[in-house]
């Protein structure tokens, strides 16, 4: 069986719609043979066509930015978010074609129809999977965006040094050094940028290292809450720049 590269699942995206319209029709052609039409639920009905469309062009977003980057992409990772869109996508179909399920129940019923089950995210719900995926599209640049060029931020990665430790992810962090307590100087080790976890490695030690930028030359704090900050340094860079980052690309393309 030949495998589905990702510019077939972008054209199947163009065909689904389709699919669901046509789907959509017969139902309410056999409700009405039933005797039942409602021009309210009939309307409301394909209002849900809308979104629906609106999804699998979002989806057809996460695969573009895939194809784009692609050659950084391990080959098992691909797979691995390929089946998790093919799942969303394959749940989101369902999830909009049960509308149509619904309004074939009101010929039947009359009572009102509750919205389907939700059992894994839609597509515009899943963003484990945009943070994932736009992962791969960031960069150091994108660092220097976030961190917003700071004095401190420049000085973190003047005494970095990159190493690529796989999965040995304990030898990443910082190194200070002090003379009797008073902090001196620091350096981090932080991986490459390949994807969103390494990026992430990088912003936790480098808001590390910007709390310590004031302190050079003072005590070093020995109770501080530095892993807690960096820590919620991580969520806010995904939350206010990775899905901002994927908000500007939907946008514009």
């Amino acid at each position: 069986m030949t495998k589905m590269t990702i510019d077939d699942r972008i054209a199947l995206n163009d065909i689904e719609p389709k699919e669901l319209k046509r789907s959509y029709i017969e139902y309410a052609l056999t409700a009405f043979l039933h005797g039942y039409l409602d021009i309210y639920e009939f309307k409301k009905l394909f209002k849900q066509l809308k979104k629906y469309k609106d999804e699998v062009e979002l989806e057809s977003k996460y695969l573009k930015i895939l194809s784009s980057y692609q050659h950084r992409i391990p080959e098992d990772e691909l797979k691995k978010l390929l089946r998790d869109i093919d799942m969303s996508n394959e749940y989101t179909y369902n999830y909009y074609e049960a509308f149509g399920e619904n309004y074939l129940d009101l010929a039947d019923t009359l009572y009102e129809p509750v919205e389907p089950k939700r059992v894994i995210p839609r597509i515009q719900e899943n963003t484990r999977l945009t943070d994932e995926i736009m992962g791969y599209s960031l960069g150091y640049k994108d660092l220097v965006s976030y961190f917003k060029g700071s004095e401190a931020y420049y000085y973190a990665r003047e005494h970095s040094k990159i190493i690529d430790a796989g999965f040995d992810t304990w030898i990443y962090g910082v190194n200070t050094k002090d003379d009797h307590g008073i902090l001196r100087r620091y350096s981090i080790i932080v991986p490459p940028i390949k994807d969103l976890k390494t990026a992430l490695i990088n912003v936790h030690e480098i808001k590390h290292a910007i709390d310590l930028f004031d302190l050079i030359g003072q005590p070093y704090p020995e109770e501080n809450d530095f892993e807690e900050r960096a820590r919620a340094e991580e969520e806010r860079f995904v939350r206010e720049y990775v899905r901002n980052k994927f908000g500007e690309y939907v946008r514009n393309k």
